[in-house]
């Protein structure tokens, strides 16, 4: 038996797919770039990617993996984990997300939310280098060197 809402793409080739997109309407083409119609998944698995990824979660809880490319991932809003693996991501953080690991490579926060981040411990937040954030909202950074 499949639990509802836990169907997992998994990308061992690129194919031509640039975007992932699981906030589409239930039965529309979730990918881009590719000949393929893919619907109705709610995580996705590219960890085997070397290529860059554009991901888009919905505001349901997704797990999004990706590979080794400079990926950008929105987890739209949900109960997330992300792992962006290798490459210089980009994720976007709502403050609702269970976990994120930015992976290896240099990697940006960007705030969807008001907050407060520590980049020195980092302890809920591995490899996050960089902290941006959209026009809508307000940031407050502690930049402390971890040999103090």
């Amino acid at each position: 038996m499949v639990a509802i809402g836990a169907d997992t793409l998994v990308l061992s080739t690129a194919a031509g797919i640039t975007s992932v997109n699981f906030a589409v309407a239930a039965g529309l083409d979730q990918t881009v770039g590719d000949t393929v119609s893919v619907s109705n998944f709610e995580n996705l698995d590219a960890s085997a990617l070397a290529s860059a990824l554009t991901v888009t979660g919905s505001a349901a809880a997704n797990t999004i993996t990706t590979g080794g490319g400079n990926d950008a991932i929105d987890g739209g809003g949900g109960a997330d984990i992300i792992a962006a693996g290798a490459g210089n991501d980009t994720v976007f953080y709502y403050g609702t997300e269970t976990s994120i690991d930015g992976g290896t490579g240099t990697n940006t926060l960007t705030l969807r939310t008001a907050a407060t981040v520590n980049l020195a411990t980092r302890t809920r937040l591995p490899g996050i280098q960089r902290l941006s954030r959209t026009s809508r909202t307000s940031m407050r950074r502690r930049w402390r060197s971890a040999s103090r």
